[in-house]
């Protein structure tokens, strides 16, 4: 199987069969063996199955998926009754659908085949072709038998596979979409089949992407690993932009972008609104326009009480001078408009850090070039929906462009910069934590960055998420002014210290946008921003997908 792999079960088939009631109560317990999370297994082979089109395991499918762990199931054993009899989950887009072939290296006769009733996006079905006639196993009573055939056979050939790639590059664990793609992508060629390909042309209905070679999948992967940012070009209609920012809309599954700076030697601001696409990897204009265009700007999710809505606070206008405009923009309806004012010592600054928690937003800090005092510590909470602003205690020292995160409910402010003059900039190492309850900062709770850095972006994740990176705020690019850099940290809360072996990015940049897009496993982005001078192109985008790193690998598998 792989080397110093576990092997759990759960008996999700009372005899020859198996009940929904059991095979619910087996995917229940294998999120938390013994009502512990800890003691999940990072792959679940499942050789069993119904009629196809069946939606009622997706759940507990998509649970495993989210939990890291990669679901492994039998195509089906009605191949005799022709095409379209793929059974579920197997034909579920989010499983993994191991068809069976002989030793000669053909179809079996009774292995299912395409196309899934539920399409052939993003993956043709049934996904591979494994060994499943005549195969060797150990039967009861400490017996061997080799007379044993189905899909059933061939999908433990799959979950073995995966069990092979995650233990060779541990990076790979619970990267299940990455781990699809090895296994498609590196499989042999296999015969046409007699069930017809998808649209795109990709594999086809009876064999899938082709026959299971592990080994190529292994020499493709294991040699190098694959925890790195991934450098793209700027997708198909996006803007090339610096000083701006991002924000992923799950009920839309877009990333919004709300005006930024660019254009001939990068002195425009735009208002203009995009959307980005990271399914089709492009990007449209909305149409519709921020009222007063911005850059210097950070967005945050917000609800009104009627609507979700993308708000932005304050920033640079068109003429370079500071607005304490609030501006949000609803993707549903596609509209955007003013709806407050930066208060009091913050109307004339450019924030220095936004924050939302529980529906209400943090603005702290700030810079201007204008006027003495060139920096602010104030801190101002705003609720969305009585629109009212609560001043709270300020920063411990006033500084503008802070590295910004949340992580379970307090705000984390990094770094920053202050200015003696107003025009250079100093970056600072002080980081401190707030905590909406009591409305104070306290710098003694987090220890000093080890370098200084700015105008970055920092991605915290709760102490309950489901990637290894849980209770981590990851710093990426910044610099300290007027140089960018392309290093990438992480902040430990539990710890309180600093670690710089995450991966750094492929290009420098600072005053890029940064977002998180929610999937599987999830990715960190950033696009655009200064890459050794202000005037285009900008740094091309970046991500990096989140996976578990570093557990042991347990294999349950659950035996028709």
């Amino acid at each position: 199987m792989a080397p110093n792999a576990k092997w759990i079960a759960c008996k999700g088939c009372e005899t020859n069969s198996c009940s929904e009631a059991s095979l619910t109560a087996c995917a229940d317990w294998i999120l938390a063996p013994n009502s512990n999370p800890s003691n999940r297994p990072n792959i679940v082979n499942n050789s069993w199955g119904g009629g196809g089109g069946l939606t009622w395991y997706l759940t507990k499918v998509n649970a495993w998926r989210a939990a890291g762990i990669f679901p492994a199931f039998s195509a089906g054993n009605t191949g005799e009754n022709g095409c379209n009899t793929l059974g579920s989950p197997g034909d579920y887009q989010e499983s993994f659908a191991s068809a069976a072939h002989d030793l000669g290296r053909n179809i079996a006769n009774f292995s299912s085949r395409g196309p899934s009733a539920f399409g052939h996006s993003p993956y043709t079905k049934p996904n591979i072709s494994a060994p499943g006639e005549s195969i060797c196993s150990t039967i009861p009573g400490n017996g061997w038998s080799c007379n044993y055939s189905g899909t059933s056979m061939a999908s433990p050939h799959t979950a073995g596979a995966v069990a092979l790639l995650w233990s060779c590059n541990p990076s790979l664990i619970g990267k299940i979409d990455l781990t699809f793609q090895l296994l498609q992508n590196n499989a042999d060629t296999a015969p046409a089949g007699n069930c017809g390909v998808p649209p795109d042309g990709q594999g086809n209905y009876t064999y899938g992407y082709g026959y299971l070679n592990v080994l190529a999948a292994g020499g493709t992967s294991c040699g190098e690993p694959v925890e790195t940012w991934t450098q793209i070009p700027l997708p198909t209609g996006c803007p090339d932009w610096t000083r701006y920012d991002g924000e992923y809309y799950a009920s839309k599954s877009r990333v919004y972008f709300m005006g930024g700076r660019g254009g001939a030697g990068g002195s425009t601001t735009y208002g203009d609104i995009y959307r980005y696409n990271p399914a089709s990897n492009s990007c449209a204009d909305t149409g519709v326009d921020m009222p007063v265009p911005i850059s210097n700007y950070s967005i945050e999710l917000v609800n009104n009480g009627s609507a979700n809505l993308l708000c932005t606070f304050g920033g640079r206008d068109s003429g370079g001078n500071i607005t304490s405009s609030v501006q949000c923009y609803n993707p549903t309806t596609n509209n955007v408009s003013i709806v407050s004012n930066l208060p009091g010592g913050l109307a004339n600054y450019i924030p220095g850090g936004v924050a939302a928690v529980n529906n209400r937003v943090y603005v702290f800090g700030g810079f201007r070039g204008s006027s003495a005092p060139y920096n602010t510590g104030q801190t101002w909470e705003w609720n969305p929906i009585s629109n009212i602003w609560t001043q709270k205690g300020n920063l411990s020292s006033a500084r503008g462009y802070i590295d910004t995160a949340v992580v379970d409910q307090k705000i984390y402010a990094f770094g920053g910069d202050v200015s003696a003059d107003g025009t250079n900039l100093v970056s600072q190492t002080i980081s401190e934590i707030f905590n909406p309850v009591g409305g104070t900062w306290n710098d003694a709770a987090v220890a000093d960055l080890p370098v200084a850095t700015s105008e970055g972006r920092a991605f915290g994740f709760n102490f309950d998420s489901p990637w290894e990176i849980k209770g981590k705020i990851i710093i990426a690019g910044g610099g300290q002014w007027p140089v960018d850099t392309a290093e990438v940290f992480f902040y430990d809360v539990a710890t309180n210290t600093y670690d710089y072996a995450f991966p750094n990015l492929n290009v420098s940049r600072r005053n890029q946008a940064g977002f998180f897009v929610i999937g599987d496993p999830g990715s960190m982005w950033v696009f655009g921003g200064r890459s050794s001078v202000d005037a285009p192109p900008y740094a091309s985008p970046e991500f990096f997908n989140l996976q578990n790193i570093g557990y042991e690998i347990k294999l349950p598998i659950v035996v028709k």
